[in-house]
């Protein structure tokens, strides 16, 4: 299950979810995008947030490498 996802199925807003893992909306709305993926600690916190349940590898595959 990719972030964006579990955000919707929660009913839980990008800004909510970013108070919780303690960073700032831009990061999870540019994860939500699929503009980015988070380094080691904060996906190592979006997995603790989510019970496991955000998968990094499906994340990694629609993330757009072309600049």
């Amino acid at each position: 299950m990719t972030l964006d996802q579990w955000l919707e199925k929660k009913g839980i807003s990008p800004a909510e979810f970013a108070r919780e893992v303690d960073v700032a909306r831009s990061t999870i709305t540019r994860l939500v995008r699929f503009e980015r993926w988070p380094r080691l600690g904060l996906a190592q916190r979006i997995s603790k947030a989510t019970g496991g349940k955000v998968s990094w590898d499906e994340h990694m595959t629609k993330v757009s490498y072309d600049e």
